[in-house]
């Protein structure tokens, strides 16, 4: 008798904690698809063809912006994301992220200014060296919540 018992809790807690984890992935799914709703009608206002949108989660993920982008929207909740180009880039471009439990790093061409309007706190910044005023400005904004940007060259 005490042996079913025991199997009936046992199984009552593994039930339980797939519950849990199913929750869990259930919530970080919705949240990287309200995201991405959201930066495309953010995007709505802006006259630029060349926008990319991308939400990523759990997990590394990596992604390459080619030099036609003008303007990427990038989403990060609970994984890793490293952000770098394809090419060196040959016109300014704008990264609007939003980082949510995660960690993204973007790694800059030496070629290309950075100008960071993200919250201060969460952000590593790089050594910023010399560039000629025409060189390609990469503008990075949005916000971050119990994670970490590294901006690297």
């Amino acid at each position: 008798m005490d042996e079913k018992k025991e199997m009936r809790t046992a199984l009552k807690v593994v039930i339980g904690i797939a519950t849990a984890v199913v929750a869990a992935l259930a919530a970080i799914t919705a949240t990287m698809f309200a995201i991405l709703r959201r930066n495309i009608k953010k995007a709505g206002d802006r006259n630029d063809k060349n926008n990319l949108f991308a939400s990523y989660g759990l997990g590394r993920s990596k992604r390459l912006i080619e030099n036609d982008v003008d303007n990427a929207f990038l989403a990060c909740v609970a994984g890793t994301l490293t952000v770098s180009w394809a090419d060196i880039p040959t016109k300014s471009q704008n990264i609007d992220l939003t980082v949510i439990g995660g960690k993204t790093t973007i790694i800059v061409p030496d070629t290309m200014r950075v100008s960071i309007e993200m919250d201060a706190d969460t952000v590593e910044n790089i050594e910023e060296f010399e560039l000629p005023e025409d060189a390609p400005l990469l503008t990075i904004t949005g916000t971050c919540t119990l994670g970490k940007v590294t901006i690297l060259r």
